[in-house]
C-alpha cells in the first residue's frame, strides 16, 4: 500500500509538471518476474521508471542511502534494498535472485549510478542476475529527465519527460554476461 500511494503520487506530479509520457507498456509481462533496465542520468529516473511500469519494482540501492533512519524507513517500504557497490555483495545478489524467482520485477540502472549523457559504461550484473533467476530484461529509455534535473545540478526545469519500454531480452544459460549486457544498452539506445 505505501509503494503504492507514493506511486500514483509521484506518477500524477509527474504528468502535471513533466508532461510524462508512458509507451511501450504493452511490452510490461503482466506475470512472472523480469529485470527492468533503464539509463540512468538524473536523480528523477527511479520515480520515472516506477511511476511508467505498471508492475510494482523493487530496486537495489547503494548501502549508504541506508544510513539515515527516515530515509531507510521509506526505501524498505518502497521495496528498496541495500547493495554494497564497492564489492562483491553476495548477500544483495541472493536477495535480487530470489525476489525474480518469486515473480518480482527488479529495477535497475546498468550504468551503476547517474552518469552524463553518452556515457557507455554499463556494469554486467544485470545479465547475472537474469541469467540466473531465469527471467526476461525489459530495456527502457527514459528522456528528459537530464534537463529536469541535470546531472551535478539541484535546480529543477520544468520540462517534458518520456519513458518507452522495449521488447523482452530473453537469457539463456551460457550466454556471456558481456554480451548480454552490451544487448542490453544497445537495445535501450534504439529506444531513444
Amino acid at each position: 500500500m505505501f509503494y503504492s500511494f507514493f506511486r500514483n503520487i509521484f506518477k500524477l506530479l509527474l504528468k502535471i509538471f513533466f508532461r510524462l509520457e508512458i509507451r511501450g507498456v504493452e511490452n510490461i509481462p503482466k506475470t512472472g518476474g523480469f529485470v527492468l533496465v533503464a539509463n540512468h542520468i538524473s536523480y528523477l529516473d527511479p520515480m520515472v521508471l516506477g511511476a511508467g511500469c505498471t508492475r510494482r519494482l523493487d530496486y537495489m540501492a547503494k548501502r549508504e542511502l541506508f544510513k539515515n533512519p527516515l530515509l531507510r524507513f521509506w526505501l524498505i517500504h518502497c521495496r528498496v534494498f541495500a547493495v554494497n557497490r564497492s564489492g562483491n555483495d553476495l548477500a544483495s545478489i541472493k536477495e535480487a535472485v530470489r525476489r525474480l524467482k518469486n515473480g518480482r520485477v527488479i529495477g535497475l540502472f546498468p550504468q551503476g549510478s547517474r552518469k552524463a549523457a553518452g556515457t557507455d559504461d554499463i556494469k554486467k550484473g544485470l545479465a547475472f542476475l537474469a541469467t540466473k533467476a531465469e527471467v526476461p530484461i525489459i530495456p527502457a529509455f527514459i528522456k528528459g529527465t537530464d534537463i529536469a534535473l541535470p546531472y551535478h545540478s539541484k535546480k529543477i526545469k520544468l520540462t517534458k519527460i518520456s519513458i518507452c519500454f522495449g521488447e523482452k531480452m530473453d537469457v539463456e544459460r551460457g550466454q556471456a554476461y558481456t554480451d548480454i549486457a552490451d544487448l542490453a544498452l544497445q537495445r535501450i539506445r534504439q529506444l531513444g
